[in-house]
């Protein structure tokens, strides 16, 4: 029986299972083979992890709605992901913990911001749109601890069978005064 290498040695291109190449000193690359990189070119600009990782061109380009991973291939509408697959949804959480800005140009900044506007229920507080929104990147334990927590939920309330989301998950927004400098200037 072969035993099953941890998602970090595997090549990070899509739908491959192939373990990463590694070179004479012992040191992973992202991809199995040179097939695997040149086919997937746009996986290669990846941030570094625990940086806040911005993106200039995406800032300039008023139409952006690249992936905010690897910011060349355009993001999964289908599925409402900032990730444009499965390779730049597993290396956001190898990059955890930290925070990605989400260039004001997104289409996901605009639908957040809309969503912050339109449930703004304050009467006595004037209402002021969003600068900056970040997307904080999770681990893939997080991430299953999380998707665990909310499948039990769903299994005492059945919430789907009700017409709502799974496991009552809903977005809310919250505003604190803070005294980190995470996402500073934000």
């Amino acid at each position: 029986m072969q035993q099953e290498l941890p998602s970090s040695l595997i090549c990070v291109a899509p739908g491959c299972t192939n373990p990463r190449w590694q070179d004479h000193n012992g040191d992973y690359n992202q991809f199995c083979s040179k097939r695997c990189r040149n086919a997937n070119l746009h996986l290669q600009n990846a941030t570094v992890a625990g940086a806040v990782a911005t993106s200039e061109s995406a800032e300039a380009d008023p139409h952006s709605n690249a992936c905010i991973i690897c910011k060349t291939a355009p993001y999964n509408t289908a599925h409402r992901s900032l990730f444009c697959g499965v390779a730049c949804a597993q290396r956001s959480m190898e990059m955890a913990p930290g925070i990605i800005k989400i260039p004001q140009s997104h289409p996901i900044f605009t639908d957040i911001s809309n969503q912050f506007q339109t449930t703004w229920r304050y009467t006595n507080v004037p209402f002021k749109p969003a600068k900056h929104i970040y997307f904080i990147l999770i681990s893939a334990a997080s991430e299953a601890a999380y998707v665990a927590y909310r499948t039990k939920v769903e299994q005492e309330g059945n919430f789907l069978k009700r017409g709502r989301t799974e496991g009552n998950q809903s977005r809310r927004f919250y505003g604190a005064t803070r005294q980190c400098m995470l996402g500073d200037p934000g």
